[in-house]
């Protein structure tokens, strides 16, 4: 996808409009469409309770604030009407993200992130998320825990972010994201942890890919993965990477071309590494399909 740097359009927070603060008390609450709304404080869903959020709809955190899901939420965004997730304009600090605990089927859907300290924080969770673009956040997405369901991400763009995405003793399987220009890193494993790349683009990050290490498994296909500015790949598990069917960048693939996939190259890193059958040519479909805007961090949200 083209990559721009177009400002996000600032979002209006009207005076005396609706506020989210404290423990949500109704089983079920349901936002929008197309309305806005100041989350003042941490706003927490408790277990056995979910928050739908519709099309259109606007969330402007102050600086500390969040949402803290113990239950389930439903963010139900569309192409048009994307749901915004975003700090308020009385300050430049960071507003602290979603925090998810526990497998209780929380679906994200077509969605923006900027502005967060953590934009999404998976505790002994998965999520599904689709169509969503975390954009100038300290870190996009975190998950730990213990294994169990893992996430998906789909058509996902992380970019412009301080770091990533990192997980810890965690699965994750990423399907036709753009994962570019993190300061830190890309996708980084600290301990453990089970990852999955198909047809992606990890491009321009410190760091691109870092599996956890241990026994952890780390995989990609139909992926570009090129100019990252310390390596590409760092494999430290025991078990062997699988790499296959990727294209590693132009100068890469002249190396490869001319001395074959078992040379040593700098730019993949650690234990046994197959990257047989290497693609010459970047793959067309690689990547999210999203028209990419707003790679400046943080969207102002301003009050009348």
């Amino acid at each position: 996808p083209e990559r721009t740097a177009s400002a996000i359009a600032p979002v209006i927070v009207p005076r005396g409009g609706s506020v989210l603060s404290g423990t949500q008390k109704e089983p079920s609450v349901r936002l929008g469409p197309d309305k806005v709304y100041r989350v003042t404080n941490r706003y927490i869903i408790p277990e056995n309770a979910e928050l739908l959020i519709e099309e259109g709809t606007s969330l402007a955190f102050g600086a500390g604030a969040g949402l803290i899901v113990q239950g389930k939420l439903v963010v139900s965004g569309s192409e048009t009407k994307r749901v915004l997730f975003a700090g308020e304009s009385t300050g430049r600090e960071l507003w602290d993200g979603i925090k998810i605990f526990g497998y209780k089927g929380s679906v994200i859907s077509c969605a923006k992130f900027s502005g967060a300290k953590v934009a999404v924080e998976l505790s002994k969770a998965g999520v599904s998320i689709a169509n969503a673009e975390f954009v100038g956040n300290g870190k996009a997405l975190h998950t730990s825990g213990h294994y169990g369901k893992g996430s998906t991400l789909e058509n996902c763009l992380i970019a412009n972010n301080t770091e990533g995405v990192t997980f810890h003793h965690a699965a994750l399987d990423f399907r036709n994201c753009s994962i570019l220009d993190n300061e830190k890193g890309g996708v980084v494993g600290s301990y453990y942890g089970d990852i999955k790349l198909v047809d992606c683009e990890v491009s321009g990050n410190g760091k691109g890919i870092v599996d956890g290490g241990y026994d952890g498994s780390a995989a990609a296909h139909g992926c570009a993965i090129f100019n990252n500015r310390e390596f590409d790949v760092d494999c430290r598990s025991s078990k062997a990477g699988d790499f296959t069917g990727n294209w590693w960048g132009e100068k890469t693939t002249e190396i490869l071309k001319r001395e074959g996939d078992g040379v040593k190259l700098p730019n993949i890193k650690g234990n046994f590494v197959n990257i047989a059958d290497f693609l010459i040519a970047r793959p067309s479909d690689c990547g999210a399909k999203l028209s990419v805007s707003g790679l400046e961090r943080g969207v102002i949200v301003e009050k009348e």
